[in-house]
C-alpha cells in the first residue's frame, strides 16, 4: 500500500514547491522585463544561456510546433522520414508550451521553468519521503537537489574541488553569485526529464520491495515511457531492473521457488508494448542513407576493456556500499527495518559499474561522460539514505535530535534565502546581463518578416551558425547551413553546403578554414579582437559569436572528439580536423559557382551583422537578386 505522504502533499510542501517554481522562474522573468523595457527582444534559450537547448532541443520543439516530426530542420528530403531521433516526449511538451504562448519562445521557457521547477521539487520530495520516511529529510533532499548542483554534479566533485565548493556555496546566502538559470533549468534534460527518472526509480524500488502484479504494471509502464524521455536515464533504470531480475532469479534458484518471477514477466510485457514504436522508429532511422554518419557525429566510444579513469567513482561506490553493508543489513535499535535494503543499494552500484564498462561487453559505449550526470541524483539519494540511517542509529537523546533537526531546518532556510537573494539581484539586472539575453531588434524584425511573408519551408542561405539556429527556433524556414545534429544528411553533404555557403556569402577559403581548423572558440583577432570590435550593445556577447569558430558545433559534432577514444573522457574535447577533409572543402569552394536555378523554389539570402563579420564585410551585393526585406542591419534577397 502506498504511504500517505507519497500520494498526499500537505499545504506546506505544496507551498515550498510553489516557492521553488517562483525562484526558478523569477530571474528570467525579471530579465525579460528589463530587456523589453529597453526596447530589445528577449531571447532564451541562446548561446550564452542554455546553449544546448539552443543547439539541439528547441529546434526540435519548433519542428513539432510547425507540424513535422523532429528529425531534420534543414533538408526537405529528410523531413518526416522517421518519427524522432532524440527522445520525443520532452520535445512534445516544449512544443505544447510554445503553442500555449502563441509562438513566444521566451515566454514558453519561463512557463516550463516555473511548472517543472515545482514538479521536480515534488518528485524529489516523494522519493525522499518513501526512502527516508521523514518529511524533514525529504524536504532537505528536495531543497538540495533542486536549488544546488548536487543532483547533477556530485561525481564531478570527485575530480574538481571547485565543483564541491560550488555546491556548498549554493547553500550560503552571503556568497553572492547571481545566476539567471538555476541548477535543473536546462531543457530538455534535466528540467523535463528528471521527474520521470525519479518516478521510475521510485516505482522500481517499490517493485523491488514487493513484486506483485500491480507494481509490475506501474513500473513496466514507467520504464516504457522513459524510453521516450532520455536515453541515459532509461538505460540506467533498465540496467538496474535487469540486475535486480538476475538477483531475483538467483534467489529463486536457491530457494527452489520461482513464483516470485511471474511479476517480472508482467513487467516485461508491459514494457514491450511501449517499446514496439521505438523499435519501428529505429529501423526507419537505420534505413536512411545518412544514419551511419549521424551516429558517428553523435558520438560513440569504441574499444574493449575495463574503464580505469573513473577510479574515484569506483572508490565512492565502494565506500557507499561498505557503509550500506554495515547500516542497512541490521534492524534499527527500535527493531524497525531500514527503508532501503543493502541488496537494493548493491544492485544500483553494480549497475553503475556495468554501464561505465558496457564497451567491455559489446565493444562500444554511447558518450560515456553522460553517465556522471545520470548517476548523480541516485548517488545523492543513496548517500542521503546512508546518512539518515547513521543518524537514526547513532544520535541518541531528545536534545541531540533537536540539534540535528534545527540544523536541517536552518540549512533549508539558508538554501531558500540564497535563491531568494539570487532572484532579487535581477530586479535591476546589470547592462551586460540584459545584453546577454537580448537579440538585436533589427534581427527580430527580420525573423518576424520571415514568419509572416515566406512559405513555411523556405530555404534561407547564411554561413552563420547563430543565424541558422535562430531561424530554426524563431521561424519555420529551413536554414541552408545545417547544424550536424539537426539533420540526417550525410556528413559529406554538410561539408559541401558549408563550403558553398561561404562562397556565396563572400567569405574567403581561408576564412572558411579558420572556422574548423583552429582551436575551439578562437575567433580571429582582426574579426573580433579583445574586446570584441563589433558593438556589444548591438549583438549578443562574444561567447555566443565564438561558437561560430567551434568545429564541434559548426560541422562535425563529436565525429573527431578525442574524448571518445576508449577511456579518454577526461581529455580535451577537441582534435584537429583531418587535413584531407579541409582540402576537399577548399577544392569544392574553389570550384563552386552559384547557379540560382540549382536551388529549390523559395530560396533566399540572409545578410545580417554576423554574416558581415564572418565575411569581413565582403558579402557580395548581388544586384541580380531582388531585395525583399531591408532594415538598418539586415537584407534578405530572393534567389529563386
Amino acid at each position: 500500500m502506498l504511504h500517505r505522504p507519497f500520494i498526499f502533499f500537505g499545504p506546506w510542501i505544496l507551498a515550498l514547491a510553489l516557492g521553488v517554481g517562483f525562484l526558478y522562474a523569477l530571474p528570467p522573468f525579471l530579465i525579460k522585463a528589463a530587456v523589453e523595457e529597453e526596447g530589445r527582444f528577449f531571447v532564451l534559450p541562446n548561446l550564452n544561456h542554455l546553449s544546448d537547448d539552443t543547439l539541439y532541443y528547441f529546434p526540435r520543439a519548433r519542428e513539432i510546433y510547425d507540424g513535422h516530426s523532429p528529425v531534420d530542420m534543414h533538408f526537405s528530403d529528410y523531413k518526416d522520414t522517421a518519427w524522432f531521433i532524440f527522445p520525443l516526449l520532452p520535445q512534445v511538451v516544449t512544443a505544447g508550451f510554445i503553442w500555449l504562448n502563441a509562438g513566444d519562445v521566451g515566454a514558453a521557457v519561463i512557463g516550463l521553468i516555473f511548472v517543472f521547477g515545482i514538479i521536480n521539487f515534488l518528485c524529489f520530495y516523494a522519493v525522499g519521503r518513501v526512502v527516508l520516511r521523514s518529511r524533514l529529510w525529504a524536504v532537505l533532499l528536495a531543497s538540495i537537489s533542486t536549488m544546488t548542483h548536487a543532483a547533477l554534479r556530485i561525481p564531478e566533485a570527485f575530480y574538481d574541488k571547485g565543483v564541491a565548493l560550488d555546491i556548498v556555496a549554493n547553500m550560503i546566502p552571503i556568497l553572492r553569485r547571481p545566476a539567471g538559470e538555476l541548477s535543473l533549468v536546462r531543457i530538455d534534460d534535466p528540467l523535463l526529464t528528471m521527474p520521470l527518472y525519479l518516478i521510475s526509480f521510485l516505482l522500481l524500488h517499490r517493485f523491488w520491495q514487493r513484486p506483485d502484479t500491480r507494481r509490475a504494471l506501474a513500473f513496466g509502464a514507467a520504464l516504457g515511457v522513459l524510453t521516450y524521455v532520455y536515453f541515459y536515464y532509461w538505460v540506467m533504470i533498465l540496467a538496474i531492473a535487469l540486475i535486480a531480475f538476475l538477483y531475483a532469479l538467483a534467489m529463486g534458484c536457491r530457494n527452489g521457488s520461482y513464483a516470485g518471477l511471474k511479476p517480472w514477466g508482467t513487467c516485461a510485457a508491459v514494457f514491450g508494448l511501449f517499446f514496439v514504436p521505438h523499435i519501428v522508429n529505429f529501423f526507419l532511422f537505420r534505413s536512411l542513407p545518412g544514419a551511419a554518419d549521424y551516429i558517428a557525429r553523435k558520438g560513440v566510444e569504441t574499444g574493449w576493456g575495463f574503464r580505469t579513469s573513473v577510479y574515484p567513482d569506483y572508490l565512492f561506490y565502494a565506500a557507499l556500499g561498505t557503509a550500506a553493508f554495515f547500516l542497512l543489513r541490521r534492524r534499527r535499535p527500535d527493531a524497525s527495518e531500514p527503508t532501503v535494503s543493502f541488496s537494493f543499494v548493491a544492485v544500483l552500484l553494480a549497475a553503475m559499474v556495468l554501464l561505465w564498462n558496457t564497451q567491455a561487453i559489446i565493444g562500444f559505449n554511447m558518450e560515456p561522460f553522460h553517465w556522471w550526470k545520470t548517476f548523480a541524483p541516485l548517488l545523492l539519494i543513496l548517500t542521503s539514505v546512508v546518512v539518515k540511517e547513521a543518524s537514526d542509529r547513532w544520535i541518541y537523546g531528545d536534545g541531540s535530535r533537536r540539534v540535528l533537526y534545527t540544523a536541517m531546518v536552518l540549512l533549508c532556510i539558508f538554501i531558500f534565502a540564497k535563491k531568494t537573494l539570487n532572484a532579487a539581484a535581477f530586479i535591476r539586472p546589470a547592462p551586460d546581463v540584459v545584453r546577454s539575453y537580448s537579440l538585436l531588434a533589427s534581427l527580430e524584425k527580420s525573423y518576424e518578416w520571415i514568419r509572416n511573408n515566406l512559405p513555411p519551408e523556405a530555404t534561407i542561405i547564411s554561413h552563420s551558425l547563430g543565424t541558422s539556429l535562430d531561424l530554426t527556433i524563431y521561424t519555420s524556414a529551413n536554414p541552408f547551413f545545417a547544424h550536424p545534429l539537426n539533420t540526417l544528411a550525410p556528413t559529406a553533404m554538410l561539408e559541401k553546403r558549408f563550403a558553398e555557403a561561404h562562397n556565396i556569402m563572400g567569405a574567403s577559403a581561408d576564412d572558411m578554414t579558420a572556422r574548423i581548423s583552429g582551436p575551439p572558440f578562437a575567433v580571429p583577432a582582426d574579426i573580433c579582437p579583445e574586446p570584441c570590435a563589433y558593438d556589444p550593445d548591438r549583438m549578443r556577447d562574444r561567447t555566443a559569436f565564438s561558437f561560430e569558430y567551434r568545429p564541434h558545433e559548426t560541422l562535425y559534432a563529436a565525429l573527431f572528439n578525442p574524448r571518445l577514444t576508449f577511456d579518454s573522457m577526461r581529455k580535451v574535447s577537441s582534435a584537429p580536423i583531418p587535413p584531407e577533409r579541409i582540402r576537399a572543402m577548399r577544392e569544392h569552394y574553389d570550384a563552386y559557382r552559384m547557379e540560382p536555378d540549382a536551388f529549390p523554389e523559395h530560396t533566399y539570402l540572409y545578410i545580417g551583422p554576423r554574416e558581415q563579420l564572418l565575411s569581413r564585410g565582403r558579402v557580395p551585393a548581388y544586384p541580380e537578386f531582388t531585395v525583399v526585406f531591408a532594415n538598418e542591419d539586415v537584407r534578405i534577397l530572393r534567389v529563386r
